[in-house]
């Protein structure tokens, strides 16, 4: 049995990513233009000029209420149904279930050790643990998962 320990090892909270993310967008490119919560139905590419540079070439995405939008890049956030919108994609993913789970601290209010990982054995799965997020919404739960399999 193997264990790595990182004293500076971090996590990201993904919704706060997301929503740095689309802020720094709008900030920074002030041509962003947001959509949430569409039913993308498409996305192709087409070609704006008869030039082969990256550079001229648009994406369009097609939405489920008819809307049209074009823009130079698109982030796509379907989860396992990317490969749908992206068929070339789909040799390249691997959709697995993932086994995590969330533990209250024996005593309230401590302040376990930073992420570990566990390499248990050959045979078995490695496991890994996250300490308690004191911004999230649920500021006393630990973070507990299997490493890297297809449960």
């Amino acid at each position: 049995m193997q264990a790595l320990f990182e004293p500076g090892a971090g996590f990201v909270r993904p919704e706060l990513a997301v929503r740095y993310a689309i802020a720094d967008a709008l900030y920074y490119h002030g041509a962003a233009h947001i959509v949430e919560n569409a039913v993308v139905t498409n996305i192709s590419t087409v070609r704006v000029d008869g030039n082969s540079s990256t550079e001229n070439f648009l994406h369009v995405v097609d939405t489920a209420d008819g809307n049209t939008y074009r823009a130079r890049g698109v982030v796509v956030t379907a989860g396992p149904w990317a490969s749908k919108l992206l068929p070339e994609l789909d040799r390249h993913m691997t959709v697995t279930r993932q086994i995590q789970a969330w533990f209250k601290p024996r005593y309230p209010g401590t302040s376990p050790s930073p992420g570990w990982y566990l390499d248990r054995a050959k045979d078995e799965i490695p496991i890994y643990g996250i300490p308690a997020d004191p911004f999230s919404k649920h500021p006393d739960l630990l973070k507990i998962a299997l490493h890297g399999c297809d449960v």
